[in-house]
């Protein structure tokens, strides 16, 4: 700052300033960057670019439709539809194992209601589940309806001793609408949307039981048919008929050499197997 003495007169400034020297216009030179410094950016483009793309290929193949050449469906709409179950939760391999055959059916239809009896002969005497009784009849339902329209079908099961549609039969599975025989009626020839199995009874079991009895089983099917053809003979109307029904198991044991109670116990067996019986007199 300028140097004020007495002599310097009021509202002196000081010297005039220098104006300031004008900046140059002239364009400064680009700075020069380091080589490494750009391979490192082209570096990190490159790697920007092929994220983007690899992003939009998996957003591809997530988005498009499945092929057509996948795997089929291995359950049958059929067997679906028509036995109204599921057979999940059974061992497949079990029930193939029960050996069995088709006898024969029998036509109780009436009116324009078809109903079917299907009488199945086990080949072993076994105790089977309610689960094996109902995929066997599967079987058989299929069998019968691939050929023929039908309004329920009932599935008999005889042992492999049994004189088929006599006596009492080992079990017996109903399909039917909604499983009951008695509605075979309520639905159309061949309308099956309503049908389901049913076990009405389950006596296998008894024809796995092994008799007490020490007689062969051709001498036990002797005796029962022996034994029914003396009942035969009392009519039903006697007034001593139970006095005469107990003497004809006195007379068979006695003739076959062993006790009353034994010639009971085959007189069951044979009830509960459907064993021959004697022609009606």
């Amino acid at each position: 700052m300028a140097k004020v003495s007495k002599d310097t007169p009021l509202g002196w400034r000081g010297p005039p300033l220098e104006p300031p020297t004008p900046k140059s216009t002239k364009p400064r030179p680009p700075r020069k960057g380091s080589p490494w410094l750009w391979a490192f950016l082209g570096f990190i483009f490159i790697l920007v670019l092929a994220s983007i793309s690899q992003h939009d290929t998996s957003i591809d193949r997530v988005s498009s439709p499945p092929s057509s050449e996948a795997t089929p469906s291995t359950s049958s709409p059929r067997e679906t539809e028509s036995s109204g179950i599921s057979p999940a939760g059974v061992s497949s391999q079990k029930e193939a194992l029960v050996p069995f055959h088709l006898h024969g059916t029998r036509d109780v239809s009436f009116s324009v209601c078809v109903r079917l009896l299907a009488d199945v002969v086990l080949e072993k005497e076994e105790a089977l589940s309610d689960e094996q009784l109902i995929h066997i009849a599967q079987q058989v339902v299929n069998s019968i309806i691939s050929a023929k329209k039908v309004n329920a079908i009932g599935v008999f099961f005889w042992g492999p001793e049994s004189s088929v549609g006599q006596g009492i039969a080992a079990a017996s599975v109903d399909w039917a609408p909604e499983g009951r025989w008695e509605k075979a009626d309520a639905v159309e020839t061949g309308d099956y949307s309503r049908h389901r199995f049913r076990v009405d009874f389950n006596r296998t079991a008894e024809l796995a039981t092994s008799p007490t009895v020490s007689l062969d089983l051709a001498t036990r099917k002797e005796i029962y048919y022996n034994l029914v053809a003396l009942q035969d003979r009392i009519p039903i109307d006697d007034p001593q008929y139970s006095e005469k029904n107990a003497d004809a198991y006195r007379v068979i044991a006695e003739q076959y050499g062993i006790s009353i109670e034994e010639v009971h116990e085959i007189a069951m067996e044979g009830i509960r197997k459907g064993w021959p019986l004697p022609p009606s007199p």
